[in-house]
């Protein structure tokens, strides 16, 4: 199935673009495509599935929207 995914910060970066279209399993979750996107990296991340945070197992459809939301920092 295909999903639309946002990036945003260091994952922006890391993907070369802000936005793309991916295709994964029926069975993806947030959790699975933030580990087979960016293996190499260990950050803590935040999901959102159509425009609403989720846990890192929601279960994702056909044409969703997922955000990868990446820890902020400030000072």
């Amino acid at each position: 199935m295909r999903l639309h995914l946002l990036y945003f910060a260091v994952l922006r970066e890391r993907a070369g673009a802000p936005e793309e279209w991916l295709e994964v399993p029926t069975e993806a979750t947030p959790a699975s495509v933030y580990a087979g996107r960016f293996p190499q990296l260990a950050l803590r991340v935040g999901y959102a599935r159509n425009g609403r945070i989720c846990p890192a197992d929601t279960p994702l459809f056909e044409g969703d929207e997922l955000a990868l939301l990446p820890p902020v920092g400030g000072g």
